[in-house]
């Protein structure tokens, strides 16, 4: 009996103390403040590198490192400033700092590359190594393919300083190499295009630059693509055909300055007036 007892008086004072508690919880001071709501990270980046979309000012980049040190994204958005300032040491800096973060964050590599190469004096090698980098690490069809056409110009401006006919080898195996991944990219129908009329093989640069046309996606594309066409045909000696060309051109995309390279009455080469057209 005793014992019953005790049991009894344990589990009446046991419901006390919950219910004691409960009052407590239901009844506790509260703050009226809303909780802290931290800012999120800058996403990762989509649009091209460099172009096609705003460009933060100097103090909101600055600000955005100093708020997320640790962040690729955010000295990537950095090295995009000091690109477009052309302070080109600070922004390879920055690229750099945002590959070391993280090494996936590929339009950082093509921002470097761009820094390397119009740079003072160009950085040919170090634009070579990163883009080998790049297809290191790599795996999506588009930006394994946008580094090849990348390495592909990378070798056109070389050789346009260099003449090299190694350099345009390279050019086209990295263009085919795009190619197979892409099979209508009009970016590289375009730079094989460039690679035959560096070479003199009007007939291969003309089927090439009829392909970029095909394949263009946009009307700047379609412009240069139709410019290049029509500089063949001058070669060639058809100057109606490649006046036309350049018409239709200026039609397509009124803001690319659409024009002849060669002009037949003088002696300039080919290749002299033409300079880096490849990289446009």
């Amino acid at each position: 009996m005793e014992r019953h007892k005790i049991w009894f008086y344990t589990l009446v004072i046991s419901a006390l103390f919950v219910a004691i508690w409960l009052v407590f919880y239901i009844y506790r001071p509260r703050t009226s403040e809303a909780p802290v709501s931290m800012p999120l990270e800058p996403q990762v980046i989509k649009a091209p590198p460099l172009e096609g979309r705003h460009i933060l000012s100097i103090e909101q980049a600055l600000a955005l490192t100093k708020l997320y040190p640790l962040s690729a994204r955010a000295h990537y958005e950095l090295g995009r400033v000091y690109h477009a300032r052309r302070d080109f040491s600070k922004a390879i800096l920055a690229f750099e700092r945002s590959i070391a973060l993280d090494p996936l964050v590929v339009p950082a590599y093509f921002g470097l590359v761009d820094c390397y190469m119009y740079s003072k004096p160009p950085a040919w090698q170090k634009a070579e190594q990163t883009l080998s980098k790049l297809l290191q690490v790599a795996y999506m069809v588009e930006h394994r393919a946008a580094a090849y056409t990348y390495l592909g110009n990378l070798y056109l401006d070389m050789h346009s300083h260099l003449r090299s006919d190694k350099l345009l080898d390279k050019a086209e195996h990295a263009y085919k190499e795009c190619l197979s991944l892409l099979k209508a990219d009009s970016s590289c129908a375009y730079g094989i295009g460039i690679v035959a009329a560096r070479r003199g093989k009007w007939d291969a640069a003309r089927f090439y630059f009829e392909k970029a046309v095909e394949w263009s996606r946009s009307g700047r594309e379609k412009a240069k693509s139709l410019e290049a066409l029509a500089n063949v045909f001058a070669e060639k000696g058809e100057m109606k055909k490649a006046k036309e060309l350049i018409e239709e051109a200026r039609r397509v995309y009124p803001n690319y300055p659409a024009t002849l390279w060669v002009n037949p009455s003088k002696s300039e080469s080919k290749q002299d007036l033409e300079g880096n057209r490849g990289r446009d």
